[in-house]
C-alpha cells in the first residue's frame, strides 16, 4: 500500500496532468476540492492532503485530537466539497460500512474516551492530529477574514456518481495467485503444498 501512496502523491504534487498507473486522474477536482477545505481549515494543508489520498486510496481516517481544532469541519468540508452526504453516526470501527468514512476522536485521557483496539485502529488508512493552528491561521480565524464566505460559497466539485466512477477507476484488483504468493511470504507455504 506504501507505494499506491507515493505515487498518489507524487501525482498530487505534481504541477502538470499526468496518468496515473494508467488511469486518467481528474486532477483538476481533487485540487479544486483541497482549495476549498483550506479555505475553512486554515493552515493545514499537509493534512487536508492526507485526506484526500486516503479517499483516493479508498481508505478510511481517523482524526484524533483534542477538541476544538476542527475534526468535524473538516470532515463536513470535504462532505461538502465532494457532493457527499455528511452525518454523525456513532458506531464501532468493527462494523465500518462500505462508504467513506471520516471518524473522529478525542485523544485518550479526554473525559469519556477510550482506546481503540488494534484491531479497530487497523480498519482506518490514514490516523492524522490535526493540531493547533500556526500564528497566522490562528489570528485569521480570531479574526473570521473569509470563514462565513467561504461556507456560503462553497460548491461541491464532485457528486456522488462521480466519486464512485473515480473509486472503480482507481480499485487496485490483486489475482488469486498473487494472493497465494503474498500469503507464502507473510506465513509461509501450507506444509502439505511442496515448494
Amino acid at each position: 500500500m506504501g507505494k499506491v501512496l507515493d505515487k498518489l502523491k507524487a501525482f498530487m504534487y505534481d504541477k502538470k496532468k499526468d496518468r496515473l498507473g494508467g488511469m486518467d486522474v481528474d486532477r483538476d477536482k481533487i485540487l479544486q476540492t483541497i482549495e476549498q477545505v483550506g479555505q475553512i481549515i486554515y493552515g493545514k494543508e499537509e493534512e487536508i492532503r492526507e485526506v484526500m489520498l486516503a479517499f483516493m486510496a479508498d481508505g478510511h481516517i481517523l482524526l484524533e485530537d483534542i477538541p476544538g481544532v476542527g475534526k468535524t469541519t473538516m470532515a463536513l468540508a470535504f462532505s461538502k466539497s465532494m457532493g457527499l452526504d455528511y452525518r454523525r453516526i456513532q458506531f464501532t470501527p468493527d462494523v465500518l460500512p462500505p462508504f467513506l468514512v471520516i471518524a473522529t476522536q478525542n485523544p485518550l485521557g479526554s473525559a469519556g474516551t477510550q482506546s481503540l483496539p488494534e484491531a479497530q485502529i487497523d480498519r482506518f488508512m490514514v490516523s492524522l492530529s490535526i493540531g493547533y493552528p500556526d500564528y497566522k491561521s490562528e489570528l485569521q480565524m480570531a479574526m473570521g477574514i473569509g470563514y462565513q464566505e467561504s461556507w456560503t460559497i462553497f460548491r461541491p466539485y464532485w457528486t456522488r456518481i462521480r466519486c464512485c466512477a473515480f473509486k472503480r477507476r482507481s480499485a487496485i484488483f490483486i489475482y488469486g495467485k498473487t494472493y497465494m504468493n503474498i500469503w507464502f511470504v507473510w506465513c509461509g507455504p501450507p506444509e502439505n503444498i511442496p515448494i
